[in-house]
C-alpha cells in the first residue's frame, strides 16, 4: 500500500498544481502524509453520500475533481452539505485529494480523453497559458558543460513545444578573483583568474524553478554559480485551457450531432447552428468553457463541445461555429476513468474504485410520446 505522500506526489508531477487557475484550491485538502492509502474512491464531486460510501467500502482517501473547499471553512457545522460531508470525512480519518483545472490545463486530462472518444487528433492547447516560461543563463566551465546540460534537460528545461534538449550555447571568458575565506575551484586566492566558459541558457516552465536551481547548483563545479533567471513573455504550449484538433475527415453537422450523444449517452443537447458546412477543426474544453467561445473561432474551429453555456453564449456562437454544450457534468464524468486508469498503470499494490453515486443536479425530463 502507497503513503498518501507518495500519490499526492505522483499526481503533483503528473498533473502540476502549477497549472492550476487562480480560483481553485486543487491538491490535499485532508490527510496525514505518512498515512498508508488502502484504498482510493474516485468521484467527480464530494457530499455526505459518497463520503458513506467511502467508509462502506473501506476506502480511506477520495481523489475528486471539484475540490470540496473552495474557500475558508469559517464554521464546522452541520447546516451545509460540505460542512457534513467535511465533518464525516475527518471524524473518520477519510483522506481528501482534488485534482481540478490543473487537469482540466493538461493536455493530457479531460479535454484529451474526451478528444480520444471523439476520434479528435493532432491536438494543441486552445488558449496556452501567458507568462509561464522563464530562461536560466548559466556560466559554466567548458569541460562541464555537457554535464550540467543534460542535468538540466533531466529536470524539465529545455522543452519548447514538441521539441526538448533545446539550449543555445555561447563560448567566452569568464573572469574573478577569489577572496579570503573562498575554496576556488580554478585559480589561486587573491589572484585574478580567467577560465574558458560556456553560457548556456534554456526555458523552462516557471513551476520547476526550485528543482532547476537545485540541480544547477548540484551540478555545477563552481563554489559560487554565476546564473540569471528571467521571466519571459512567450506562450506555454503544453498547458492552457481547452484543446485543438481534427477529425480524420470531414463530416457533416448532423452526424457529428448523433456522434456526441452516441459517446456522451446523452438523452438531449443543445448547440448553436454554424456555417452549416462539413466539420474537421474540433475545439473542445470540459466543464464550463463559455470563455474559449471567440478562441475557437479566431484558431478557425469548425466546431466547439463544452457545458454551461448561457443564452447569450449561444448568440455568440450563431452562425460562426458549431457550438455544443454536453452538460457539465457530462463533460467531467471521465475524470474518473482517467484517474483509475491512471492509478491501475503506476501503482500495482492499490486498490481504487469509481463512485457509483449519481451527483449531477441536472436533471433531464423526457415526456412520454413526445
Amino acid at each position: 500500500m502507497p503513503l498518501l505522500k507518495e500519490l499526492v506526489s505522483y499526481f503533483d508531477s503528473k498533473f502540476p498544481t502549477a497549472f492550476q487557475e487562480n480560483y481553485d484550491n486543487s491538491g490535499l485538502l485532508y490527510g496525514d502524509l505518512n498515512q498508508k492509502v488502502t484504498k482510493a474512491l474516485v468521484t467527480i464531486d464530494i457530499n455526505l453520500e459518497v463520503a458513506k460510501e467511502a467508509k462502506i467500502k473501506g476506502c480511506n482517501l477520495i481523489i475528486s475533481h471539484h475540490p470540496l473547499v473552495f474557500k475558508a471553512v469559517k464554521s464546522f457545522t452541520t447546516n451545509t452539505e460540505q460542512e457534513k460531508a467535511l465533518i464525516f470525512c475527518i471524524q473518520n480519518d477519510i483522506s481528501i485529494l482534488c485534482l481540478h483545472t490543473n487537469v482540466d490545463n493538461h493536455p493530457e486530462g479531460i479535454n484529451g480523453m474526451l478528444a480520444s472518444m471523439l476520434q479528435v487528433e493532432q491536438n494543441s492547447i486552445l488558449k496556452p497559458f501567458n507568462g509561464f516560461l522563464k530562461k536560466l543563463a548559466v556560466f559554466v566551465p567548458e569541460a562541464h558543460a555537457d554535464t550540467l546540460r543534460s542535468a538540466l534537460f533531466n529536470t524539465g528545461a529545455g522543452e519548447i513545444g514538441k521539441y526538448d534538449f533545446c539550449s543555445y550555447n555561447t563560448a567566452g571568458l569568464g573572469t574573478f578573483r577569489a577572496g579570503k575565506g573562498s575554496n576556488p575551484f580554478v585559480g589561486n586566492l587573491g589572484e585574478i583568474h580567467t577560465e574558458q566558459e560556456i553560457k548556456i541558457e534554456v526555458i523552462f516552465p516557471s513551476h520547476l524553478q526550485s528543482a532547476i536551481v537545485k540541480v544547477l547548483n548540484d551540478n555545477h563545479p563552481y563554489e559560487e554559480v554565476a546564473y540569471d533567471i528571467y521571466p519571459l513573455d512567450n506562450k506555454y504550449s503544453m498547458a492552457g485551457a481547452g484543446l485543438l484538433g481534427e477529425l480524420g475527415k470531414k463530416i457533416s453537422p448532423e452526424l457529428f450531432l448523433n456522434q456526441i450523444a452516441r459517446v456522451f449517452d446523452l438523452k438531449a443537447l443543445k448547440y448553436a447552428a454554424g456555417t452549416g458546412n462539413d466539420l474537421q477543426k474540433i475545439a473542445i474544453c470540459s466543464g464550463s468553457g463559455a470563455f474559449l467561445i471567440e478562441d475557437a473561432i479566431r484558431a478557425g474551429a469548425d466546431a466547439y463541445i463544452t457545458g454551461d453555456l448561457k443564452y447569450h453564449d449561444f448568440q455568440t456562437a450563431s452562425g460562426r461555429i458549431l457550438c455544443i454544450d454536453i452538460g457539465h457534468y457530462e463533460s467531467e464524468i471521465v475524470f474518473n476513468n482517467l484517474i483509475i486508469d491512471i492509478l491501475n498503470q503506476n501503482f500495482y499494490n492499490f486498490a481504487a474504485d469509481k463512485s457509483e453515486c449519481y451527483i449531477n443536479p441536472v436533471c433531464v425530463f423526457s415526456p412520454i410520446g413526445v
